[in-house]
C-alpha cells in the first residue's frame, strides 16, 4: 500500500508551458533579475533582462486539489535610479492570462531611507500591492492556484 501511494504522489496530473513577457526599462548600467519558483523549486535561475524577453517553462503538477505557489523574485536594483520590470504578458499553453494579472500580489522590498521618509509624511505603503505590472522594486510577485489548473482557470476568468 505505501507503494501505491508514492506512486500516486509521483503521477503527473497536468504539464503547463508558461511565458512570461517581461521588459525593463533603467537609466542605471544595472538591469533587474529574475528568478521563477514553483513551489520553492526553481523553473528558472537567476536571470537578467535588459530589454524586452520571453521567459518560458514548463511545470509539472502531481496532485490534484493542491495549492500551488509560483513565484517570480525580482532583485538588483540598487534603490539608486529608475529600474522598472515591467510583465507585458502571461501565457499558459497559449492562454493569454493578463487579465488575470490584476490578482496577483508583489511583496516590494521598500528601500529603507525612502520607506522612513513616507512615514514621516504620514504615508503608510502596503506590505503587498494587488495587481502590480510595472515593479519598481526588489520583492516577490505571487501567482497561486490550484490544481487542476483548467479548473481554476474557469473559476477565475
Amino acid at each position: 500500500m505505501v507503494q501505491q501511494n508514492t506512486q500516486e504522489r509521483n503521477t503527473i496530473v497536468e504539464k503547463i508551458h508558461f511565458d512570461f513577457t517581461l521588459d525593463a526599462f533603467t537609466n542605471t548600467n544595472a538591469n533587474p533579475t529574475i528568478e521563477i519558483y514553483l513551489d520553492g523549486e526553481t523553473c528558472i535561475p537567476k536571470t537578467q533582462i535588459s530589454s524586452k524577453q520571453k521567459i518560458s517553462f514548463d511545470i509539472e503538477l502531481k496532485k490534484n486539489n493542491q495549492q500551488h505557489r509560483l513565484t517570480m523574485y525580482r532583485a538588483n536594483h540598487s534603490n539608486k535610479g529608475e529600474q522598472i520590470l515591467k510583465i507585458e504578458k502571461l501565457e499558459a499553453d497559449g492562454i493569454n492570462l493578463n487579465k488575470l494579472l490584476d490578482n496577483f500580489y508583489f511583496y516590494p522590498i521598500y528601500p529603507n531611507q525612502w520607506y522612513k521618509e513616507q512615514l514621516a509624511n504620514g504615508t503608510k505603503w502596503p506590505e503587498k500591492q494587488k495587481g502590480w505590472r510595472d515593479l519598481g522594486f526588489n520583492g516577490k510577485w505571487v501567482m497561486e492556484f490550484t490544481t487542476p489548473f483548467y479548473t481554476w482557470l474557469l473559476k477565475n476568468t
